[in-house]
């Protein structure tokens, strides 16, 4: 069953949920060196947010046509144990993007 970390951000108290570790199968076995390595990972997620953000919007203002509306679903899985990586499965989510034109064609060309 997965355990709660608590760590202190920049934005506030963050919780990551992590599953139990072998090496510290309960909560009082988790030393501060593994509340880093959460920590760490998480600054990681909020890396590839942005790089993938970023990536999306250069390549939306490339567009000739570009849209009005742009919506990116983002899903990171990360552990203690491995860095974080946009999630490979359906179940767990992965990259979703969705482009929407709304404008009127004829009235912005009159």
């Amino acid at each position: 069953m997965p355990e709660t970390i608590t760590f202190q951000s920049d934005y506030g108290p963050i919780q990551i949920e992590v599953p139990k570790s072998p090496r510290n199968p309960t909560r009082g076995d988790r030393g501060s060196d593994t509340v880093e390595r959460v920590q760490g990972r998480f600054e990681q997620a909020l890396g590839l947010i942005e790089s993938v953000g970023n990536a999306i919007v250069d390549k939306v203002q490339k567009i000739s046509d570009s849209p009005d509306q742009v919506s990116v679903e983002l899903g990171i899985k990360f552990t203690a144990e491995a860095n974080a990586v946009i999630a490979s499965s359906s179940a767990e989510g992965n990259l979703v993007l969705k482009l929407s034109w709304t404008k009127d064609k004829t009235s912005a060309t009159s």
